[in-house]
């Protein structure tokens, strides 16, 4: 179900840019919500936060986003995906 949510947000052109464990929730019917979008963007949409800083979760974080002059993509949040699923 995390995947399928994820693909979804993908294929409307959304970067979550904050997958981890906390922000992953199972209802009492055990469906799984994404949560926390507070960070998400639009990679086609023009940008007000300054493009050196690093944000998210620093556990779940791509390698290649710890480079200043790397921008977040969807293979970022897939990465992080695949450090929740090896929790």
């Amino acid at each position: 179900q995390i995947c399928e949510a994820m693909q979804e947000l993908h294929s409307n052109n959304i970067i979550h840019r904050d997958i981890n464990s906390s922000n992953i929730i199972i209802t009492s019917n055990s469906h799984v919500k994404i949560l926390d979008f507070g960070l998400s963007l639009d990679p086609d949409s023009q940008r007000f936060t300054q493009a050196s800083k690093v944000v998210g979760s620093v556990y779940y974080l791509a390698p290649a986003l710890c480079r200043a002059d790397n921008e977040p993509t969807k293979k970022t949040d897939i990465y992080a995906i695949g450090i929740l699923l090896y929790e």
